[in-house]
């Protein structure tokens, strides 16, 4: 089974498609408007454009309006996010968001680039390489494309923040990506664990640092799911496995409602049977909603925070004769009971909006205990 990433800037299984007329005297109608427009622009722009570049901006602009996630990926850069380049791909260790158009920082990975370098959740993103930041619109977009180059390159940030008088600048060194994403501590005799991404292994992680605590008397386990922007959906399935034995986890529905693929928990290990709080806020998105909603439905945890990111689509990977490839949504996850996770998000049972943020893990540890 192929592994599906949602993740702002990771990309998912490819795919082969054959492509029919439908219409077809109307398509090639609007065709026909296409070539003359094409030409048109070739021979009577003031400035010359290649070919090349007149269709990499028409499959664009072509892409760009069919939805926030949907994109074109050029020859170059899908060859590069394949692996195909001899270098290594590095990360800055951040995701941003476009809220009411400006791009903030939405997540940090733990000692990473972005976070060595000073930046802080809620930065605001002036500009890239000295190239001004922009927001295609309103609604918000999880991915930051320019986070990701050559191991030890640089990438500078213009930052702005409240308390600064005027933007500054802050250069960070890409590094490739460790694979801890899991901590665990304790709260008292609440266990807490926070998983800041779901990379390969996390549900692992995430079980054994349970076990590892469960040495000692405890309460409950608290799952942090803050800020975490998602990753692979089978460990997303795994992590709600764990905490259930049986139920619907989550499923994809394509056009016209079918069914694409549908997960279940399997019981093969017996799940944990402790109160369970999952934790989340506005950042949390994709594989992260996955648990949230799943174990909601399931009636198996409380969900605490605020609502969630509302990310959960399936992006499939088409690639094209020139090398280039579209990125398209293709289907939608849905939790256990229906409920469409993208752009809806995931309400909590209890709301901590307003509450200071570094309170919330010890709200979470009160409601475990009562």
């Amino acid at each position: 089974m192929a592994r599906t990433l949602i993740f702002g800037g990771v990309f998912c299984a490819a795919a082969t498609v054959s492509f029919a007329l439908y219409g077809a005297d109307a398509t090639y109608t609007q065709l026909a408007v296409f070539a003359r427009a094409f030409n048109a622009i070739q021979q009577h722009y003031v400035e010359r454009i290649t070919p090349e570049r007149l269709v990499e901006r028409a499959i664009t602009g072509m892409v760009k309006d069919l939805d926030q996630t949907s994109e074109y990926v050029p020859a170059e850069t899908f060859k590069r996010l394949r692996g195909d380049s001899k270098d290594s791909v590095a990360h800055g260790g951040l995701a941003t968001s476009c809220d009411t158009g400006v791009v903030r920082i939405a997540a940090l990975l733990p000692d990473g680039p972005a976070e060595r370098a000073g930046l802080l959740l809620g930065d605001i993103v002036k500009a890239v390489d000295d190239s001004a930041t922009s927001c295609p619109t309103a609604s918000p977009r999880f991915g930051f494309p320019k986070a990701e180059g050559a191991p030890n390159s640089k990438l500078k940030l213009t930052i702005d923040r409240p308390g600064f008088l005027v933007p500054r600048y802050f250069t960070l060194v890409r590094q490739p990506l460790p694979d801890i994403s899991v901590f665990s501590q304790r709260k008292g005799d609440v266990i807490v664990v926070t998983v800041k991404r779901f990379s390969d292994g996390a549900s692992r992680m995430l079980a054994n640092a349970i076990v590892r605590e469960r040495g000692k008397p405890y309460s409950g386990v608290v799952v942090d799911l803050r800020d975490n922007p998602g990753g692979f959906v089978t460990e997303a399935v795994r992590m709600v496995d764990f905490f259930v034995d049986k139920g619907d986890i989550v499923s994809t529905l394509g056009r016209d409602g079918e069914v694409i693929e549908a997960y279940q928990a399997t019981a093969i290990v017996k799940a944990e049977t402790a109160p369970v709080v999952v934790l989340v806020n506005k950042h949390s998105a994709s594989a992260a909603e996955i648990v949230a909603g799943a174990l909601q439905d399931l009636g198996r945890a409380q969900i605490v925070g605020e609502r969630t990111f509302g990310k959960a689509s399936v992006q499939t990977i088409i690639e094209l004769e020139d090398g280039s490839a579209l990125k398209l949504t293709t289907a939608h996850y849905y939790t256990p009971k229906k409920r469409m996770i993208d752009k809806q998000g995931i309400e909590p049972q209890i709301a901590l909006s307003d509450v200071p943020e570094e309170q919330w893990v010890a709200r979470a540890a009160e409601v475990i205990k009562h």
